[in-house]
């Protein structure tokens, strides 16, 4: 009999291991929490005279090489993990970890199958297959054969290293029949999956900390999406100059997708595989490395803002961004996604942190320039990153913006309804002040699953031409083109036209931090 158990784990806290234990603490008792287990990817130990704040019902693992952290161990709450260490907590969750030593052959053994494998360096090979880009290529300098040798012969589900925020597709370790030789019976016939993450060190610009669910001992419930899932790295790892050929490969698919572009005619498009969009690639993922993160103004638990590229309205009147932090293209696939946020009420969580960021946006606007909002999202199961869009409206145009929406959405069955945004995964939704709310259910339009991606890219190919609705097309600028109807901007329809320099960018960001400052909630 399987039961769930939750791990929160930690990138290397160097000099903040004391603080650390403290953020851990309030997490585990937070909303997100109790943990089974708290797992920290290395730190240095601090004046152990002062004692150590770990709660009672928490229970810490740090990994180490050195000598120092002995000490750590007479702590209550505390387990320090050495090289080669496997150790078996009593809720039956199996940990290992290795260091950059080399293990002993004992240590290598396949029957030391591991739940979680922690580790300094990434293991040689694991880019290999993945379309996920690399946090920096300087991670190619923190591969290590140890790494690598412990996750082939222990097969971990979920392996955390240090070096920047990665997560990799999911891959096979173990097929079925290797697993008949080496798991309990009540895990044979499972196929065995390892989850390779890399996070960033403590309170850094790159995401630091996981929370996750698994069932221990393994089951079937755990279930992937054979879509994301790659072959094993290692089965057909090349030594050599295996992350240039990565970077490579990302290019070559990067360029497919331009050329994807291209029509042969006005309405006939070139079509091709669709690459999916993944966390190191998405233009909304904090874990990109290419994010446009001087525009980010807030983060919360679950949820940031951000300013919008392109804005429909400018400075005071800011158009802002609602990003769920999980990368998922609906509401309802929070409570099945295999991010950190994985709970079964999540998106609850979700929207109720969305709901607290626009009531405060709303607030600041109605007292700094006497403006309500118009919120819009447009939700598609094939889209790629949920989030809503925030754009200060005149009190005295609200009623305006309503009939105009509902005139031109007339064709597409828009009506004024209340929904359940985490039980549908197709619709374009918008509130206009705090009481009207307008809805069009894209599932009735003739080809509705047909804007998805494709619609977002813009240009000649992103059903942005108002006829096609007629035809049952959802436009995908339609609340921009409504909204800036009302407004009188017309010219700032198309978003690239109204780009910002980087320097422009960041003053706006400056200038709406300190305006937000006292509507902000998670400024202490």
């Amino acid at each position: 009999m399987s039961q769930k158990l939750k791990v929160l784990v930690f990138g290397n806290t160097k000099e903040n291991l004391r603080a650390s234990l403290i953020k851990a603490g309030s997490i585990h008792a937070g909303k997100h929490g109790p943990f089974n287990a708290v797992l920290i990817l290395g730190g240095k130990p601090d004046d152990l005279g002062v004692p150590y704040e770990v709660p009672l019902d928490m229970t810490v693992y740090v990994v180490s090489e050195s000598e120092d952290y002995e000490a750590l161990n007479a702590v209550e709450g505390i387990t320090v993990l050495k090289n080669g260490d496997i150790i078996k907590t009593l809720d039956g969750l199996k940990i290992g970890f290795v260091g950059n030593d080399n293990l002993n052959n004992n240590q290598e053994t396949e029957e030391n199958l591991v739940d979680i494998l922690l580790s300094h360096s990434w293991p040689r090979g694991i880019t290999t297959h993945s379309s996920v880009s690399l946090p920096s290529s300087s991670v190619e300098l923190l591969s290590n054969g140890s790494a690598d040798d412990a996750s082939r012969h222990w097969h971990p589900r979920y392996h955390f290293a240090t070096g920047g925020f990665w997560e990799r597709e999911p891959f096979v370790s173990q097929d079925a029949k290797d697993a008949d030789k080496t798991e309990t019976s009540s895990a044979k016939s499972l196929q065995r999956l390892t989850r390779f993450i890399s996070l960033g060190d403590y309170k850094g610009d790159s995401r630091w900390h996981y929370a996750f669910q698994l069932d221990v001992p393994l089951s079937d419930d755990e279930a992937v999406n054979p879509s994301i899932i790659t072959a094993n790295p290692y089965s057909t790892y090349d030594d050599t100059n295996s992350i240039h050929k990565q970077q490579n490969s990302q290019k070559r698919q990067r360029e497919d997708q331009i050329k994807d572009t291209d029509f042969l005619d006005q309405n006939k498009r070139v079509q091709k595989p669709f690459v999916p969009i993944n966390p190191g690639t998405c233009f909304l993922c904090l874990s990109n490395p290419a994010l446009a993160k001087h525009l980010i103004v807030s983060i919360g638990e679950d949820v940031y803002i951000a300013l919008a590229k392109g804005p429909l309205t400018i400075s005071p009147a800011w158009h802002v961004l609602v990003v769920p932090i999980a990368h998922v293209p609906t509401f309802k696939a929070l409570n099945r996604s295999e991010s950190g946020l994985e709970n079964p009420n999540a998106s609850a969580e979700v929207l109720l942190e969305m709901a607290k960021y626009t009531t405060a946006l709303r607030a600041m606007y109605m007292e700094t320039i006497n403006h309500d909002i118009a919120v819009f999202e447009i939700v598609k199961p094939n889209g790629i990153h949920i989030h809503s869009q925030v754009i200060p409206i005149p009190g005295d145009k609200i009623d305006l913006l309503k009939e105009e929406f509902l005139k031109r959405g007339a064709r597409m069955k828009i009506q004024e309804k209340s929904i359940q945004r985490d039980g549908e995964e197709n619709y374009f939704r918008i509130s206009l002040g705090s009481a009207v709310e307008l809805y069009i259910d894209l599932n009735i339009l003739t080809g509705g699953q047909r804007g998805g991606r494709g619609s977002q890219r813009g240009g000649r190919g992103g059903y942005n031409n108002d006829r096609r609705n007629n035809g049952g097309y959802f436009d995908m600028q339609f609340p921009r083109k409504v909204i800036a109807s009302v407004l009188g901007v017309e010219d700032r329809i198309d978003w690239r036209k109204c780009e910002q320099s980087i320097q422009e960018e960041t003053d706006y960001s400056e200038n709406f931090k300190k305006a937000f400052k006292k509507f902000d909630f998670t400024v202490a």
